[in-house]
């Protein structure tokens, strides 16, 4: 395994724990703000908002789902397995009719 996959299989790991995180925080902090919840730990700034939280957490979701699709090696596995389509013989599709 390559110190690159090795990475990246670590982030992978680590993926679960961060975005659960991060989607706590969010909830939380929308939570606070309806008056659900004791106070956030974070009273102002710009992470006193709970959709930066929830915007982090997407952000973050979508970067590991790529990262992982990468490290899967779809990307590459897809391009390997690929069909080249040859072009239909002339007059194949003369009788087909198209009604309007």
């Amino acid at each position: 395994m390559t110190r690159l996959n090795q990475h990246r299989e670590m982030a992978t790991l680590l993926s679960t724990p961060i975005l659960l995180g991060l989607y706590a925080l969010g909830f939380w902090c929308l939570a606070a703000q309806i008056g659900w919840a004791s106070e956030f730990i974070v009273q102002q700034g710009p992470f006193a908002n709970w959709m930066i939280w929830m915007g982090l957490a997407g952000g973050a979701q979508l970067a590991l789902k790529r990262l992982s699709s990468l490290r899967m090696g779809r990307v590459v596995k897809a391009v390997s397995r690929a069909k080249i389509i040859e072009p239909l013989p002339d007059g194949v599709l003369s009788s087909v009719r198209v009604k309007v």
